[in-house]
């Protein structure tokens, strides 16, 4: 069998696409090549794994099956050319998946240090969900993520905690609720509350909150952008729960102010900002830097 790299990254474009000609532009390929590989593919496997639907060329049940072990061939190639990169400390890169919280509020200043001293250096980051964030890490498509989140346990991922944050809430200083020392579960339900969106840990937090305290609220907003979020809490009308390190700007300007949560029972108002990798990954010499620098600077 002489099944190469190329017919499974063919494979998994053609999963993502469908179309010959979409795979063939990603590749920066041939039409006439992608066709003659998902042939050779079908020929080598002795089954169908590909059939025409619509003007699709859809995976068959074989073919799917072929693109789970596929995908995962693909990112571990990617990842195997990248570790052997990073022996070259000058020249390396590092791929980094962050959560909105620390990819903007705890990155930025140890990414800038960081690549300062190590000018040649490449480095990316991908903003996402702290679910997501794990997933990539999963899949092998970053070499570490730094997270906002609760605790969590998965399967081959290592995390070790960076920082503790509080959770609050928070509203502008001209907001009725500034005048109050100490915010009860009934002036929460009685004014607009903002939520923040799906696969949100910090939604997560506020539906436990809710729940365990027993508060109603009847008018909600729900927003997936925290940036949303802050601008329309400015306003004065709104309240919202969010990290407390999220708003110290905002609060040392006199624009923002919050106060510790209601009705805590047994909920959690801290998390924490962990960091993690994949055990399955080797640490080149460049990634385990990186890491000493990252938690040194906290």
């Amino acid at each position: 069998m002489n099944i190469n790299l190329i017919k499974f990254e063919i494979l998994e474009e053609l999963y993502k696409h469908k179309k010959i000609t979409a795979v063939a532009e990603a590749l920066k390929l041939k039409q006439p090549t992608i066709t003659f590989h998902l042939k050779a593919m079908e020929k080598e496997f002795g089954v169908k794994l590909f059939e025409a639907k619509s003007g699709k060329l859809i995976l068959t049940d074989a073919g799917e099956a072929l693109y789970h072990y596929a995908s995962k061939i693909n990112a571990l190639a990617k990842e195997s050319f990248r570790v052997v990169k990073e022996y070259d400390l000058k020249n390396g890169s590092i791929k980094i998946g962050a959560s909105y919280i620390p990819a903007t509020y705890l990155l930025p200043r140890i990414l800038f240090d960081y690549t300062e001293k190590n000018p040649k250096l490449s480095i990316s980051l991908k903003v996402n969900t702290s679910p997501l964030v794990l997933n990539m890490l999963q899949k092998h498509e970053i070499d570490i993520g730094v997270i906002s989140c609760e605790p969590f346990e998965l399967p081959n991922i290592i995390s070790h905690p960076l920082l503790e944050e509080e959770m609050v809430i928070f509203f502008s200083t001209k907001h009725p609720l500034a005048s109050e020392e100490h915010i009860s579960s009934e002036l929460i339900e009685k004014n607009s509350f903002i939520v923040h969106g799906e696969k949100s840990s910090t939604r997560s937090i506020t539906l436990k909150w809710f729940e365990n305290s027993g508060i109603k609220v009847n008018r909600k907003i729900e927003l997936n952008s925290l940036e949303s979020i802050k601008h329309m809490v400015l306003q004065g009308r709104h309240i919202s729960l969010i990290s407390k390190l999220a708003i110290q700007q905002e609060v040392n300007d006199g624009n923002l102010t919050y106060r510790e949560i209601p009705s805590l029972g047994n909920l959690i108002t801290k998390r924490n900002i962990y960091y993690a990798i994949n055990k399955d990954r080797l640490n080149s010499s460049i990634l385990t830097n990186f890491i000493e620098s990252l938690t040194h600077s906290i």
